[in-house]
C-alpha cells in the first residue's frame, strides 16, 4: 500500500499550510504527505526564540506538526500552541511546543530531532521539514522605493498608505534544506499553500534550490488561491493577476492547476471578514486565457477555508 501512495509535498507557512496538511490527512492512507515550512518568521515567540538561541523560527513548524496529527488536533493545539508561559519569567510568551523545537536544535544541534520527536508524540500522519537551515530575513522593495525588513514588520508594517510591493528577496540569501529537495525531486503532485502570500509563500520559493527543484521535478503544481487579503498586512495590489504574477516570477513557471475560493460572502460572512480585518481580493483574471484557474467554493459557513471542503475538492484532482 505504502508503494501505491502519491507523494504530496505541500510548501508554504502559516495558517494555510496547516489549513492544507488538515484537509490532506483525511485521505492519508492514499497519500505519502510532506510539508515544507518557511523559515522567515520574525515575530513574537518564534521571533524571540530565534533571536535569543539563534534557532529557526519554530511556530509554523509546530502548527504544521499539530496539523498532521491523527489524535484531537483542538487539544493539542491548546496544549502545544495555543496556551502560554506567564510568570514574569523570561519564558513568558513561549509556548511548549515552541520551546520543545528551540530547545531541542540548541541541544542537539539538529532541529529534525526535535520535529521527529513531536511528530511521533502526536502521531502525525505526515512529516515536516523547514525549507531551509540558514537563519535568514524578508526583504520587500516598495513601488515608491522604500524597503522594509524583517517579516514581522512587513506582515504587519507599523505604516499606512504604503505603495504596494515591487520586490522580494531574503537577506542573506538561504540554500535549500538537502531532505526538503529530495521531497520535491520525488513528488507526484506540489501544493502550493495558501496563506499571506508575501510572507508565507513567497519566501520558501526564494530560497536557492527551491525553484530549480521544482523546475526539475516532473511534479503537477497546484496552487490554492484564497480569495482574501489581509487589510492591514504586506502592502499588496489586491488583484489575482498580481498574486499570480508574483508566483510565476518567483517558481519560474505557472502552475498547472490554481484553485481558487470563488465563493460569494453572505451577510454572516462579510461581518466575519470585517472582524478578522480582511479585504476581498479583485478578481481580475476570470475571463483570462492566461492561467488554468478552477473556480471551487472552499469557504466554511461562517468564513475561513474548510479543510473539509478542501479536502474533497483536492481526491478529485490527486
Amino acid at each position: 500500500m505504502q508503494n501505491n501512495k502519491k507523494k504530496i509535498v505541500v510548501i508554504g507557512g502559516g495558517n494555510g499550510s496547516a489549513l492544507v496538511l488538515s484537509a490532506l490527512k483525511k485521505y492519508y492512507q492514499k497519500f505519502n504527505i510532506s510539508a515544507l515550512i518557511s523559515v522567515t518568521d520574525s515575530g513574537g515567540s518564534s521571533g524571540r526564540l530565534r533571536e535569543q538561541l539563534h534557532c529557526l523560527p519554530p511556530g509554523d513548524i509546530l502548527r504544521a506538526i499539530l496539523a498532521l496529527s491523527s489524535y484531537n488536533s483542538k487539544i493539542l493545539r491548546e496544549i502545544f500552541y495555543k496556551k502560554r508561559i506567564n510568570n514574569g519569567h523570561k519564558l513568558s510568551g513561549h509556548n511548549i511546543g515552541n520551546l520543545f523545537l528551540a530547545l531541542t536544535w540548541q541541544y542537539s544541534g539538529n532541529i529534525m530531532d526535535g520535529i521527529n520527536a513531536l511528530e511521533q508524540a502526536v502521531g502525525a500522519l505526515g512529516h515536516v521539514f523547514p525549507i531551509s537551515l540558514n537563519l535568514v530575513d524578508l526583504a520587500v522593495g516598495l513601488e515608491d522605493g522604500e524597503v522594509l525588513r524583517s517579516e514581522s514588520l512587513i506582515d504587519k508594517p507599523n505604516k499606512t498608505n504604503l505603495s504596494p510591493i515591487m520586490d522580494i528577496w531574503l537577506e542573506p540569501e538561504a540554500v535549500i534544506f538537502s531532505k526538503a529537495s529530495e521531497k520535491i525531486n520525488t513528488a507526484d503532485y506540489i501544493i502550493i499553500a495558501p496563506g499571506s502570500f508575501v510572507t508565507s509563500i513567497v519566501p520558501c520559493l526564494l530560497v536557492q534550490g527551491v525553484k530549480e527543484s521544482i523546475l526539475k521535478s516532473n511534479a503537477k503544481i497546484i496552487f490554492i488561491a484564497d480569495n482574501k487579503y489581509e487589510i492591514n498586512g504586506a502592502p499588496i495590489h489586491p488583484q489575482i493577476s498580481y498574486i499570480l504574477a508574483l508566483l510565476i516570477d518567483s517558481l519560474g513557471k505557472k502552475p498547472d492547476i490554481i484553485l481558487f475560493n470563488d465563493q460569494v460572502p453572505n451577510e454572516t460572512k462579510i461581518a466575519y471578514y470585517r472582524q478578522k480585518k480582511w479585504g476581498v481580493l479583485v478578481n481580475d483574471c476570470r475571463n483570462s486565457e492566461k492561467y488554468k484557474i478552477i473556480y471551487k467554493d472552499f469557504e466554511k459557513k461562517q468564513g475561513g477555508i474548510s479543510p473539509d471542503k478542501l479536502a474533497n475538492i483536492l481526491i478529485n484532482f490527486i
